[in-house]
């Protein structure tokens, strides 16, 4: 009855524990303390598990989903360490589903629950049973994994994945474990989210990433180019994840319309019979042999001026941002905030053609002329 309430009576509240909560705040509740049921079978109906019961769009999947909060702090905290338990104990758990609990905690309302967690953390660790890292403490830990860091950046695991290959971040190996530095990841989401401004007129990654995403573009490359200067973020004061840094929509569009004049200058570079000419952005690697992509190498007399494989030998390989043609092989754009560098198959192809390469120095300087204007 309390719950029908609830949802129907407005500032009506519904008891949890000794807790009085509003709609929001139970909302809230419901939210985070799923995250350790996800994955185990139901209390209503032993016949699904909790997971089906959170991914539904049906109203009656939402509503199991409800009940199965309440079960889990009805006789606190005994059904509560129970469920605990078996989270701490399954092969499923996640260091997500894990933060995504503990987040609950920012709110001192719900300290009653955090009281009972933490003692129950504390004494599976006297029992030397491993909880891995908690998002309670993750700031007194100056190296972090790939997960923590993607809840401070508040992105997907494969943006961490890209900002390492494009050496944005850098792994270090600590303790036999592959991490990343806790304060390079703070300072780049300082750095992305730029000064705090109105957001009129303004969009977020969020927001473009739908139509940028079938340009190629990635979130890992709109941080490239924040970093190097061609956009410039702002956020407000309340911005937790780069996903949320906005950008002036005139700039995103110019850069847009770039790429797009970019793609229509492939148009004379090869014999394409199937009449495709989109072109992509890519990872290439750069290694002693030259510069490797797609099972293929290439090569360009710039790069072997400035000592490029010689350094690899000497230092590892590292990866770098190309733009690429997936119909046409003979060539790589390689992406530089000095203009547009571009590398030829070592294997025998048809040479560019001096315009067109022309053409692609003229559209990324043009891009960069027109980021200038915007930071006058």
């Amino acid at each position: 009855m309390q719950l029908v309430k609830l949802f129907t009576v407005p500032g009506s509240r519904i008891r949890i524990i000794d807790l009085q909560l509003n709609m929001s705040q139970f909302v809230t509740l419901c939210r985070h303390s799923l995250a350790l049921i996800r994955n185990s079978r139901s209390t209503i109906d032993v016949g699904i598990m909790v997971q089906d019961l959170t991914t539904g769009k049906e109203n009656y999947s939402k509503g199991y989903s409800i009940c199965e909060v309440i079960r889990l702090y009805e006789g606190f905290p005994s059904n509560f360490i129970q469920v605990l338990t078996k989270f701490f104990n399954s092969l499923k758990r996640t260091t997500r589903h894990k933060f995504d609990f503990e987040k609950l905690f920012a709110n001192p309302l719900y300290d009653p629950i955090k009281l009972v967690y933490l003692d129950f953390a504390a004494a599976q660790q006297k029992k030397r049973i491993n909880i891995g890292p908690s998002f309670l403490n993750r700031d007194l830990y100056p190296y972090i994994s790939k997960t923590v860091a993607c809840d401070i950046l508040g992105v997907q695991y494969k943006v961490i994945v890209d900002l390492i290959k494009l050496r944005i971040l850098k792994e270090v190996e600590i303790n036999y474990q592959t991490l990343l530095i806790r304060d390079e990841v703070t300072k780049l989401l300082k750095l992305c989210k730029g000064e705090i401004m109105p957001l009129n007129d303004r969009v977020s990654i969020r927001e473009v990433m739908p139509a940028f995403a079938r340009k190629g573009i990635t979130v890992a490359w709109l941080i490239f180019l924040i970093i190097n200067g061609l956009l410039i973020p702002g956020s407000s004061e309340r911005c937790i994840s780069i996903m949320n840094v906005t950008f002036d929509k005139e700039v995103l569009q110019i850069c847009l319309e770039q790429f797009e004049i970019i793609n229509g200058l492939r148009k004379g570079t090869a014999s394409m019979p199937n009449g495709k000419t989109d072109v992509q952005f890519g990872l290439a690697t750069v290694t002693g042999k030259g510069v490797v992509f797609n099972d293929r190498v290439y090569s360009n007399t710039q790069m072997i001026k400035n000592q490029w494989f010689e350094l690899a030998l000497r230092t590892g390989s590292w990866t770098i941002p190309i733009l690429y043609n997936p119909d046409e092989g003979e060539h790589l754009v390689l992406f530089d905030t000095a203009g547009l560098e571009v590398a030829s198959s070592i294997e025998e192809g048809p040479e560019i053609e001096p315009a067109i390469l022309e053409s692609y120095y003229q559209a990324l300087n043009s891009l960069k002329d027109q980021m200038k204007l915007f930071k006058q």
